[in-house]
């Protein structure tokens, strides 16, 4: 009953994207369903509320003791308006995490560093390498993680 209702909230959302305080907050909250499928809705529906959805998500996550989990992450990924602001806070946050956390914050920081590449900044060398070291390490166990390594290393032109 609890994922329907989150369902239908979001659909609401998706079909009228007026952004409130309220609406960002209850979509924060659901992103930390442990359903993946619900996980994606929310995110989906947080990012139609747009910046001001961002900056809440962003404040939630970087608030002193704050927690910062997967979903959340990839949220915060969905908005291109705002998407350079968390270059240097994927970078931390790779190195400061592990397990599903790291790999998601590798998967991001890849997307934005093959975006980046696409649209003429040069590319970091340490990013490239901390993000490849990532899904290198883990893609054996999580087959798609492959896909992202992929993307990494053709998205920047680099060897195999």
């Amino acid at each position: 009953m609890k994922h329907r209702h989150i369902i239908e909230a979001c659909r609401v959302v998706l079909r009228d994207k007026n952004y409130t305080a309220e609406r960002s907050a209850a979509l924060i909250g659901w992103l930390r369903e442990s359903d993946p499928a619900i996980c994606d809705m929310v995110g989906r529906a947080l990012a139609a509320l747009g910046e001001p959805a961002f900056d809440d998500l962003l404040a939630c996550v970087t608030a002193p003791g704050a927690e910062l989990w997967p979903s959340a992450v990839w949220a915060l990924e969905l908005v291109p308006a705002r998407r350079h602001r968390l270059l240097p806070l994927l970078r931390g946050w790779l190195a400061s995490t592990a397990g599903e956390l790291q790999r998601q914050c590798a998967v991001s920081l890849a997307n934005l560093l093959v975006e980046r590449w696409r649209a003429g900044h040069s590319r970091d060398p340490a990013d490239v390498a901390a993000c490849r070291q990532v899904l290198e390490r883990d893609a054996g166990r999580q087959p798609a993680l492959r896909v992202h390594l992929w993307d990494l290393v053709d998205g920047l032109g680099l060897p195999g």
